[in-house]
């Protein structure tokens, strides 16, 4: 595991000493003594109320305690005034009356507060124990049934050469095992690559910079100048925090060897014209210090420098604009369908893809795809959409009427599935085939007995299709049903119920070509490009606080935490300056993470750039992504109004805007051809334990096996041996010029290999 077993431990994280691991006084007592003071220094009734309730509950706080409404309001305040209590006078604010606290008065309370951390601390403490235990085993048995017979993932490569494997202290492919040996390996590489680049250099995570620290530190202290360590990266695109990136390592290595690396940045977009880079400056250029936390604002400061379009891109006329959905005023607040129509509306105005323009609508999540996709489809008929995530199949009028078929023949009882056959075009091919309820599910099941799922499906599929004829989305979903129900098949099983149930998890991959509206989440965008780009779903969670924070992190360098800590109560790890400072960095690291994935977003648009918010809300208090862009491009959190402009026949609030409305114009309007789509190798959520191979195992033969062919002593010596080898070697560069038997011209590779090998006559 990648953590010592002193993460976690009180020495670790407060190595002088926590002033919360020390309490042991009597609190019933302590709790007791604190009404007794408060009385007699006159306090008010409401004060004395809420005193002794807190009291009450603190004296008795377990981990397993509830979080009551009188800790919630009491707590908060007394741990924020810590600090005075500590030093024997304190004033705290309660209902709008102040009570003083002095001396015992004030180190009492003090001791009550210290309970409730103290308790936190330690239960969190365990955990982390426990956490660790649990993962400490997981790992030995991991180590014993996999590793060890070199089953190796890509991170395990990683594992295995990085100072994280305690079993060997990152030696396992040396000879030695020792730290020596680890020296030996990097050694080896040392020795043999004289130049490094590193790509994508803000989504390396720790582990994976563990394992190549040594040999980056190596040349960046040579100085020969015979060797290079070079890095691309851009940290306002590091949007992969959340699988293990650090961007920090890019700060890292210029606090370190500034002096050493000479550094270019880019700032001329290739990409985006004017219109759109004005807004991504206008966006990020200064950043509200008053509304996210201050440590993402300095990691953003750090990197950005205001940017501009490059030479061709500056040519294109071009928009970026805001909308939004009309609010009344702020009376009415709009739904997600709202900031739909006004998708609908800009791809029916714009025709985008009559006029040979790229469009991608973005989203946060495959959920927000679907639902995108959805009402497109329904409200831009005959538009080709493609959602670009992994989806089921069932999202289709046409499988779910297929699906239905395979009910009834499971369960003739199912009156749903029955009047679902009978409402559908299905109803004139059961006329013409004489089926009732009661014949039908003997005729279905011994056809799928005979030809199987797929085969039951491509029929009634041909028959649906010459009762109504299927619109094009309908016939690539059936034609993906087709291919599910193949796969089934070859697991021999012909159990209906199964069968809905592999169909009910079935996912695919679909990837469109520039001719179809592309919808996508903004991860799968990165490093794309399209003419018009639409964000009708941005995040509208708050970027001050960090969603989750499972684990607290204490870090000494920016490389490999120094400490973890399972996160205590959120109001326990604010009042604490150690931990206070590792949940500010999560937070900060969460507010970054945001700020990158909205550049992404914006950046990924050529011509023209759409961004679709609405309002939250009266009473809405989160400042999120829609609220930043609303603060930097109106100066207003939560603008009413704006322009009014038309798109498609409906009225839309443009809140903002730079560039060419009608930029697209120039781009004559051209027939629509028919979308391409591929479709990756369609992928099933069953575990492979569920599902049975489509694949016949062959046993693999090598004539390197010892049992197949083993070479005596003598051979190796023999004087055609040389000719054996090359013409084994010739073999095998021709064949490798074979792809599939069915379509290779025999002929020409013959040619082109005759043409281009090194092998002489004797050998051809």
């Amino acid at each position: 595991l990648p953590w010592p077993q002193s993460w976690g431990t009180a020495t670790s994280i407060w190595p002088n000493g926590s002033p919360w691991l020390s309490a042991e006084d009597d609190f019933k007592t302590a709790a007791a003594r604190l009404e007794q003071l408060l009385s007699e220094q006159g306090a008010s009734q409401q004060a004395l109320k809420r005193y002794r309730e807190f009291a009450t509950e603190s004296s008795g706080y377990t981990a397993h305690s509830a979080w009551t409404a009188s800790l919630s309001y009491l707590f908060p305040r007394l741990l924020a005034a810590a600090n005075d209590l500590r030093e024997g006078h304190a004033t705290i604010m309660t209902d709008r009356t102040k009570t003083d606290f002095e001396a015992e008065t004030a180190a009492t309370l003090l001791s009550l507060v210290a309970h409730i951390v103290h308790v936190n601390l330690e239960s969190a403490m365990q955990r982390t124990e426990g956490t660790y235990a649990l993962l400490n085993r997981y790992n030995a048995e991991y180590e014993k049934s996999t590793r060890a017979g070199g089953t190796l993932t890509f991170e395990d490569a990683q594992f295995l050469l990085s100072s994280t494997n305690q079993r060997n202290n990152g030696t396992c492919l040396s000879r030695q095992p020792s730290q020596e040996g680890r020296l030996c390996i990097d050694y080896r590489l040392d020795a043999r690559l004289d130049h490094w680049l590193l790509d994508e250099f803000q989504d390396t995570s720790d582990l994976q910079w563990d394992v190549l620290s040594n040999l980056a530190e190596e040349i960046l202290q040579d100085d020969s100048g015979q060797r290079s360590f070079f890095i691309v990266g851009d940290v306002k695109q590091a949007i992969y925090g959340w699988r293990g990136g650090n961007p920090r390592l890019f700060g890292m290595l210029l606090d370190i060897y500034g002096e050493v690396i000479e550094t270019k940045t880019l700032t001329a977009s290739q990409r985006s014209c004017p219109a759109i880079i004005k807004m991504v400056n206008d966006t990020f250029g200064e950043l509200p210090s008053n509304k996210l936390p201050s440590g993402a604002i300095a990691s953003w400061t750090r990197f950005w420098e205001p940017h501009e379009s490059a030479e061709r891109p500056a040519r294109f006329n071009g928009i970026a604009t805001l909308l939004e959905p009309p609010c009344d005023g702020g009376d009415y607040k709009p739904t997600a369908e709202d900031r739909y129509r006004i998708v609908a509306g800009l791809l029916n105005e714009i025709e985008p893809l009559e006029r040979g323009l790229s469009v991608a609508v973005l989203v946060r999540s495959n959920g927000d795809g679907k639902a995108v996709v959805d009402y497109l489809r329904s409200a831009c008929p005959g538009l080709p959409v493609v959602h670009e995530g992994r989806a089921a199949i069932v999202d289709n009028p046409v499988v779910s009427l297929m699906l239905s078929l395979v009910k009834f023949a499971a369960h003739p009882g199912d009156m749903y599935a029955w009047r679902h056959l009978q409402m559908s075009p299905l109803a004139t091919t059961l006329d013409l085939r004489h089926h009732t309820r009661d014949s039908l599910a003997p005729v279905l099941l011994q056809q799928i007995h005979a030809v199987g799922f797929s085969g039951l499906l491509e029929d009634w599929g041909t028959s649906l299709n010459t009762a109504s004829s299927l619109d094009g989305f309908g016939s690539t979903r059936l034609r993906q049903l087709l291919t599910a129900a193949g796969e089934f098949d070859s697991s021999g099983s012909r159990d209906c119920d199964a069968f809905l149930s592999f169909i009910d998890k079935y996912e695919l991959h679909e990837v469109a070509d520039d001719n179809a509206v592309r919808v996508m989440t903004i991860h799968q965008s990165k490093g794309l490009g399209f003419d018009m780009v639409i964000l009708p779903e941005l995040d509208d969670r708050t970027m001050t606080k960090a969603r989750e924070v499972p684990v607290l992190v204490g870090r000494d360098t920016e490389a490999l935490p120094s400490w973890l800590l399972t996160t205590p109560a959120h109001n326990v790890s604010e009042g604490d300056s150690v931990l206070a400072e590792a949940l500010a960095e999560a937070n900060a690291a969460a507010a970054f993470e945001s700020l990158c994935l909205l550049y992404v977003a914006m950046t990924r648009a050529k011509r023209g750039l759409y961004i679709i918010t609405s309002y939250p809300g009266k009473t809405a208090a989160k400042f999120n992504q829609p609220a930043l862009l609303k603060l930097q491009l109106t100066a207003q959190e939560k603008p009413t109004e704006g322009t009014t402009i038309d798109i498609d026949g409906s009225p839309v609030s443009m809140l903002a805007s730079s560039g060419d409305r009608e930029w697209y114009a120039e781009h004559e309007r051209v027939p629509r051809r028919e979308a391409t789509t591929t479709t990756t190798a369609p992928t099933s959520t069953l575990t492979l334990a569920d599902r049975s191979s489509s694949r016949v195992q062959l046993l693999p033969i090598r004539p390197s096996d010892g049992d197949i062919f083993e070479p005596s002593a003598s051979a190796l010596f023999s004087p055609d041996r040389r000719e054996r080898l090359e013409i084994g070697t010739a073999v095998h560069e021709l064949l490798s010029k074979v792809r599939w038997i069915d379509e290779a011209d025999i002929a020409a590779i013959t040619r082109e290999w005759e043409a281009t090998t090194r092998f002489d006559e004797s050998v051809r």
